[in-house]
C-alpha cells in the first residue's frame, strides 16, 4: 500500500496469503519499509492482523537517518551467521543511524504518535474531500490517515491496479503542479501516497488545506 495511491488489500487477502504459505511451506515475507512504524506501532502486521515470517523495515524507524532492518521468527533469523548464511556490509550497524533508530522507537513508545497521526491525517483527508466535492471534481481517497492516496477524476474505490487507470491524468498533474508551486511538496507522481509525520502540526494541516483549496479554485 506504500505505492499506487495507498491501495489497500482486499479484506481477508493477507490472511489468505498467510494460509497458502502455511499450506505449501512458503516463507511469507512482508515489506514494511513504508508501513512499518507509520500506520500502527506494529505496522501493517498489527493493522491488518497478520503475522509474517520475515519483515523488512526502513524509513520511519530512522526518522530521516538512513537505516534498514530485517526481523522475523527465530527459525529463519538464525540461518544468518552464526548460521549458514553470511551477511555483512560497510554500513551495517552504523552507530549514528542505530542511535537515531533507538531514539525514534523510544519516542514512539512514550508518546501518542499514532493518535496524533490519526487525528490530523483524518482532518487532512476530510478537508481534501470537501474541497474536491465543492468543486464538483470526481475523486476517491484510499489508505489510512498517515499514508493515503488522492485519485482525481474517478469515484471507483481503489482496490487494484486497474482502478488506478481511471484517473484524470491531466487534471491530477495540474493540481499537483499547483500545490508544489505554492509550497506544498507533494510527490511529483500523483499516484504516490501522501505521507503525514508526527512533526506536521495542526497549523501545517490548515495551511495545506488552504493551499489545496486555492489551487483547485485556480484550475477550475
Amino acid at each position: 500500500m506504500g505505492n499506487l495511491a495507498a491501495t489497500m488489500p482486499a479484506k481477508g487477502w493477507l490472511q489468505h496469503v498467510r494460509r497458502l504459505c502455511d499450506d505449501y511451506g512458503i516463507v511469507m515475507i512482508l515489506d514494511e519499509v513504508k508501513t512499518g512504524f507509520r500506520i500502527a506501532p506494529g505496522g501493517a502486521q498489527q493493522f491488518f492482523g497478520v503475522q509474517a515470517d520475515l519483515v523488512t523495515y526502513a524509513k520511519s524507524m530512522g526518522n530521516g537517518f538512513p537505516i534498514g532492518a530485517i526481523a522475523g521468527k527465530r527459525e529463519f533469523m538464525m540461518t544468518i551467521q552464526p548460521g549458514a548464511v553470511g551477511q555483512g556490509g560497510t554500513y551495517c550497524g552504523n552507530v549514528v543511524s542505530v542511535a537515531a533508530c533507538d531514539a525514534t522507537l523510544r519516542f514512539i513508545e512514550e508518546n501518542d504518535v499514532f493518535g496524533v497521526l490519526m487525528k490530523r491525517g483524518t482532518r487532512l483527508m476530510l478537508g481534501i474531500h470537501e474541497v474536491l466535492t465543492r468543486a464538483h471534481i470526481p475523486h476517491t481517497l484510499s489508505g489510512v490517515p498517515s499514508l493515503f492516496g488522492v485519485l482525481i477524476g474517478t469515484e471507483t474505490p481503489l482496490s487494484d491496479y486497474r482502478a488506478s487507470k481511471c484517473v484524470d491524468d491531466v487534471l491530477a498533474r495540474r493540481i499537483n503542479d499547483g500545490l508544489r508551486a505554492r509550497g506544498v511538496l507533494v510527490e511529483p507522481d500523483y499516484q504516490e501516497p501522501w505521507f503525514l509525520s508526527y512533526s506536521h502540526s495542526e497549523r501545517d494541516v490548515d495551511e495545506t488545506l488552504d493551499v489545496f483549496e486555492r489551487t483547485v479554485a485556480s484550475i477550475k
